[in-house]
């Protein structure tokens, strides 16, 4: 008898042996979870760490190649060859920097024909602006103290470095007058924008320009005659592009039902899951959304194109952008252009788009 109880009271030890680690099986796996979790979180902190430090080292390569290029902009003066018999005298002469003009002609754009008198000072807000003809077109430009310019453009890309996208007035004032430069020359005629920083060494240098690529300018004039670019922006806040999926998705109302009957442990991993998917599903639907308002507003343009989307930290706004675009649009065309947007807010008014026209600019990027 007592070897019987012996025997049931072993068989009752391993009984409960055998189901303790079963208890213990759901909560092992949510551990293990867990743990997996905090090495990617690890792994993703290290190499958010190694980003940022090549980061910084672009940043310093940028800022030594802004010099580089700002002084390229203007080429040393011309000199006559130098006399082989000079060449060994010249080779133990310590090297000196290469002396560059201390003035230039800062071009802003070109021209049919000259837009009359106008009274506008030029980027350095003293020399006033005037047309260089050649090859029966015209630059506008003025005079410039290359040196002085070179120093604001510095101070203009450090600022740029350290806040992108945000400059103030004093340090932005050079980006100003070039761009109001162009504008008032594009109110009295149709201009091809040279890009900012441009600079000739000389009124020589500007008919020589002229003179070679002439037929390519002429040509420009031609195609952005009687037209203008428009810009286009929007935004949205991707929460509430979430929260309206998530309503007229019957899957993924089924899923939040069903994390609500998990565990606590569980539902937290299930949750941060179904997040990713969520904001996969919403970056896929808003991708959609913005390429159908980029097609329904180039109905209206003679050409279009799409930029790089802007990050927050630049726009300095709470919603995401999700289009940012151009178009070339008829001159006499921009209020019936900017009026689709009367549509398209309708179409999607429960995202609460941001619709954010810009222009009418001179033809940047179609040039």
């Amino acid at each position: 008898m007592e070897h019987i109880e012996q025997t049931m009271d072993k068989a009752h030890s391993a009984s409960e042996s055998t189901k303790k680690p079963r208890k213990q099986e759901p909560a092992a796996k949510l551990i293990a979870l867990l743990e997996q979790c905090q090495k990617d979180i690890q792994t993703t902190e290290q190499r958010l760490a190694e980003a940022q430090l090549q980061l910084e080292l672009t940043r310093s390569r940028l800022s030594t190649l802004q010099g580089e290029i700002i002084q390229s902009y203007a080429s040393p003066p011309q000199t006559d060859p130098i006399p082989l018999a000079t060449v060994e005298h010249i080779q133990e002469t310590p090297a000196t920097e290469p002396i560059y003009p201390t003035y230039g002609l800062y071009a802003y754009g070109l021209v049919k024909k000259s837009p009359g008198q106008l009274d506008i000072p030029g980027i350095d807000t003293k020399n006033k602006v005037y047309p260089v003809k050649g090859s029966g077109i015209c630059v506008m430009v003025s005079e410039i103290n290359i040196s002085q310019f070179q120093e604001q453009v510095k101070n203009l890309y450090a600022v740029l470095a350290q806040t992108p996208g945000v400059v103030n007035n004093e340090d932005g004032a050079i980006l100003q007058a070039h761009e109001h430069v162009i504008d008032t020359i594009m109110q009295h005629t149709t201009i091809v924008p040279l890009k900012f920083g441009t600079i000739l060494k000389d009124k020589r240098a500007a008919v020589k320009l002229l003179v070679e690529q002439g037929e390519d300018f002429k040509a420009l004039l031609a195609k952005f005659e009687g037209k203008v670019e428009c810009g286009l922006k929007v935004y949205v806040d991707i929460q509430v592009a979430i929260q309206h999926i998530t309503r007229h998705d019957p899957e993924l109302a089924r899923q939040q039902e069903q994390q609500e009957s998990l565990s606590k442990g569980t539902a937290y991993l299930f949750a941060r899951k179904r997040e990713e998917q969520l904001k996969d599903r919403a970056n896929a639907e808003l991708s959609r959304i913005g390429e159908h308002i980029f097609t329904t507003f180039g109905t209206a343009a003679f050409e279009m194109k799409q930029n790089d989307l802007l990050a927050q930290k630049v726009t300095g706004k709470k919603k995401e952008m999700i289009l940012n675009a151009a178009y070339l649009v008829g001159r006499d065309n921009v209020v019936a252009f900017q009026e689709q947007a009367k549509k398209i807010t309708a179409q999607y008014s429960p995202l609460e788009l941001e619709l954010e026209f810009s222009g009418p600019w001179p033809p940047y990027n179609f040039m």
